[in-house]
């Protein structure tokens, strides 16, 4: 019947364009619903991580990202809330292999390449706004919803996956929305011109004022720069400041402020809560699965979502074709948690530990003071940007006591 798919992926973003792509490709009928239209801005920091290049290589798509408007980033530069800074290769000479290619790709240009792709292979509704989980006693069988001035619709399938972001219509109607400001941060983004900065080089600046966050300038195509502050929920609390007004403050604080002197801002600030992968949520069910910002899954550390996103779409295609002879079995549900939390698991857990650590801005004071006065201290950093230090190194007091040595 048309109106029937083995899946039905709600949410076109990196997450849902994944699992979209992935499903089809091993033979399933999908329709991917989204309520915007593409190309469509996403509040992001545009960075796309090495997880995330993985699966668009699996995909065959790497080629449409460096065909699309990205940056090739060259050095990472980390200042620490004294002001010491240290600017660190994103390929160094002693890692093995070395390093990584770091791109820039606004969320524009990046999603809307992932729904162009999906619509080769899959049934794709843009501007269609899911309102409805259809549920047949505790399954979820389908949804219904509109599309812009039309009537509802409502669509059947054997599995349903959630991948609309934070307020996960899934989540929502399945009881399982549950806002926790010590698990969740927010983040503010605006695009400039004009900013006094490498083009090849990203920024990350630990502020003195603000813990278990960052201030970011990573350039971008077309001239801009996306500059953006990321920070717990719980910390805007605890301050009583807005995350506009925090970014603001920051902007206008030396030496950031003469670096804005002649910028002039390309986009209206925006804000963007970000549900942390600090806490393991329920991410299945009968007749459903979760996926990125849906399933929580935002690393604590860095804020980067779109690699896990990705990630988590790939996964939950493969349990989804994994049971393609009927609808997917509890066990076969289940088994998608097991492998999310084993693939991405150790990582946030590490990431949770940082966040942690980053809250005491003596320590970053230690570490990038150090970095920036002795280039072995430099070195092992460099390594550690590569994913090339042990989770155990990064963890023990030991490692910082001999930085303090060095």
């Amino acid at each position: 019947m048309p109106n029937e798919f083995d899946l039905i992926v709600v949410g076109a973003g990196p997450a849902g364009a994944s699992c979209a792509l992935y499903a089809a490709r091993a033979g399933l009928r999908v329709l991917l619903l989204d309520r915007a239209r593409f190309p469509r801005d996403k509040v992001c920091g545009d960075f796309v991580p090495r997880r995330a290049q993985r699966c668009l290589e699996e995909l065959g798509l790497l080629h449409r990202l460096l065909a699309a408007p990205h940056v090739r980033l060259s050095h990472l530069r980390l200042v620490a809330p004294s002001g010491a800074a240290v600017t660190l290769p994103f390929c160094p000479a002693q890692a093995k292999p070395p390093g990584y290619a770091a791109y820039v790709c606004r969320r524009w240009h990046l999603d809307a390449l992932l729904v162009e792709a999906a619509r080769e292979v899959a049934a794709v509704r843009e501007g269609f706004a899911v309102t409805h989980v259809l549920r047949d006693g505790q399954a979820v069988v389908g949804v219904r919803g509109h599309g812009e001035g039309t009537p509802e619709e409502s669509f059947a399938a054997r599995l349903v996956v959630g991948a609309d972001g934070h307020r996960s219509v899934l989540r929502r109607q399945l009881g399982l929305y549950r806002l926790e400001p010590r698990h969740w941060a927010a983040a503010a983004r605006a695009y400039y011109r004009g900013v006094d900065m490498d083009p090849s080089t990203a920024e990350v600046h630990f502020l003195p004022w603000v813990r278990s966050g960052y201030l970011w300038l990573f350039p971008a195509d077309d001239g801009l720069t996306n500059v953006g502050l990321g920070v717990r929920q719980h910390e805007l609390r605890r301050q009583g400041r807005g995350l506009r007004q925090a970014l603001a403050a920051a902007l206008e604080t030396e030496p950031l402020a003469a670096r804005f002197s002649r910028a002039r801002a390309a986009s209206p600030v925006l804000g963007w809560p970000l549900p942390l992968g600090s806490r393991r949520r329920q991410v299945h069910g009968p007749g459903f699965l979760l996926v990125g910002d849906a399933a929580g899954l935002v690393n604590p550390f860095s804020g980067e979502g779109i690699g896990n996103a990705m990630w988590s779409g790939r996964l939950a295609a493969q349990s989804a074709a994994g049971g393609a002879a009927g609808a997917p079995t509890t066990a076969a549900l289940r088994g998608y948690a097991t492998r999310l939390w084993r693939d991405l698991g150790p990582e946030l857990r590490l990431a949770r530990q940082l966040q942690r650590l980053g809250r005491y801005p003596s320590l970053l004071n230690l570490v990038l003071g150090r970095a920036a006065r002795r280039p072995e201290v430099g070195d092992w950093l460099g390594l550690m940007l590569c994913g090339q230090v042990s989770k155990a190194a990064l963890l023990s007091p030991l490692t910082y006591l001999r930085l303090l040595a060095r």
